[in-house]
């Protein structure tokens, strides 16, 4: 089934109940094509989630508290990929672009 945008911001707007509803499906559903040993661990990472949205005295304060958790996620991450000696992940190819085309000059708009 393909995602109606227009049709999940009408009922998060007119029915929170019902896409409350279907964003738990959805989830559930997503969570159980996984592989089954990851399904415990995501539907750990779910109820973080849950928790945090909670919480939050706004949908912003939501938003900015999960954009936080996952912030700290990567720099867990980073410092174990410092650990393991992959600073900034693999090597980009030595590859110079080839030159090509003609820079066109903009006038200056003073």
């Amino acid at each position: 089934m393909a995602f109606d945008f227009d049709e999940w911001r009408r009922l998060a707007r007119d029915e929170p109940q019902e896409f409350e509803r279907r964003r738990a499906a959805a989830i559930d559903e997503l969570m159980a094509r996984a592989a089954p040993e990851r399904q415990p661990q995501l539907r750990e990472l779910q109820a973080r989630i849950d928790q945090e949205r909670r919480e939050a005295a706004t949908p912003l304060a939501a938003t900015m508290r999960l954009q936080a958790m996952l912030a700290d996620q990567l720099a867990q991450l980073r410092l174990a990929l410092g650990r393991l000696g992959i600073e900034n992940g693999p090597e980009p190819a030595d590859e110079t672009p080839e030159k090509s085309g003609r820079v066109l000059p903009f006038p200056r708009r003073d």
